[in-house]
């Protein structure tokens, strides 16, 4: 394996020279199989593109509430970039350890972005993003448009737009923080988020939906917590094949107008559709305990084609009612749910 740094391509890392051709420089010489290695201090570069088959490396010290002083950190070198790495076309690469700070900038500025304009392409894109910390972007973290095979793990997505931009199919998304992003956690474009497995996320304090998924076929959420986003933990509309086990939510909706309602889980117009074994509670404000409690319903439910909802656990949880069941189904069996409201004293 062959190691390359990029400071011996002349990368400064003061904050303030652009360093992007340093770092292009080192990836561009970057033999298959090879690691081109981001030591300590901050590089300002803009638009990297990744080569097949490489790994860029940074070092791993972020941490939950940043981290510039210490590590590997990249921020943008100028405001008009679309992004601070590309992977469009770079099959088989890896991003790992790597702190990435938009600062805000710009307009629509990704921080990691594979954006293909003719299709999925021929291949798997079989990409992966590892250990990175990736926030404060005007567009999203981590956006994947016509994306084909990706595993996404152990990242922080946050401060940004949506936290993770789906638009293809076959991705693994593990143990990853998707928190406090002005819109979703995890955002699936409309019918083309497919195959996707999301197991072990912490999804919190998103502005909007935690996920939201439109046309979704084939997705499983197992594991996950959902905590203090927005609108819902989690919801899906007009989806095929969707299986929710095991996952936890907790006072989300709380961004929810009073005069609309808010829930943790809403299932729409969808078909072939497991939820079980869920857990459910409602808290109040970070202001105390008088501060006003979300959601109103732990879930909704409205036009399922073939689906079961059992075994899920509603403790002290939505304000009004446990299950908002706006009817509209088709074969749905509903069993073995038990739970309480947020007032009852159990």
């Amino acid at each position: 394996m062959v190691d390359i740094n990029i400071r011996e391509f002349g990368a400064q890392g003061d904050g303030l020279a652009d360093d992007s051709a340093a770092i292009q420089a080192a990836i561009d010489a970057c033999p298959a199989g090879g690691v081109v290695l981001i030591p300590e201090g901050v590089f300002a570069c803009a638009e990297i593109r990744m080569k097949p088959h490489i790994t860029l490396q940074g070092t791993l010290t972020w941490g939950y509430r940043d981290n510039r002083e210490t590590g590997a950190c990249m921020i943008p070198a100028r405001d008009g970039a679309a992004c601070l790495i590309d992977i469009t076309d770079a099959v088989g690469c890896t991003l790992t350890g790597l702190s990435l700070c938009g600062q805000g900038r710009g307009e629509g500025m990704h921080g990691v972005q594979i954006v293909k304009s003719d299709g999925y392409g021929r291949e798997e894109d079989a990409i992966r993003v590892e250990k990175c910390r990736i926030s404060e972007f005007s567009g999203d973290a981590l956006h994947l448009s016509h994306v084909w095979c990706a595993t996404v793990r152990d990242n922080m997505l946050s401060s940004s737009r949506h936290g993770l931009y789906i638009d293809g199919w076959d991705l693994f998304i593990y143990d990853n923080w998707l928190t406090a992003n002005r819109e979703c956690g995890a955002f699936g474009e409309f019918y083309c988020n497919t195959a996707i497995i999301c197991q072990g996320n912490r999804v919190e304090w998103n502005g909007r939906e935690g996920i939201l998924s439109n046309g979704g076929v084939t997705w499983v959420l197992n594991g996950n917590h959902f905590d203090r986003n927005g609108r819902e933990g989690a919801r899906f509309y007009h989806a095929k094949h969707i299986n929710i086990v095991g996952n936890v939510f907790a006072r989300d909706g709380w961004k929810v107008p009073e005069d609309e309602y808010s829930a943790g889980l809403t299932i729409e117009k969808s078909c072939g559709v497991a939820i079980q074994s869920n857990v459910f509670r409602s808290l109040g404000g970070d202001g105390g305990e008088k501060a006003r409690h979300s959601p109103d319903y732990d879930m909704q439910l409205q036009g399922l084609d073939t689906a079961a909802v059992s075994g899920n656990i509603m403790y002290q949880a939505a304000v009004v009612q446990n299950i908002l069941d706006r009817g509209g189904h088709a074969n749905l069996v509903m069993t073995g749910n038990i739970g309480s409201l947020a007032a009852d004293n159990c």
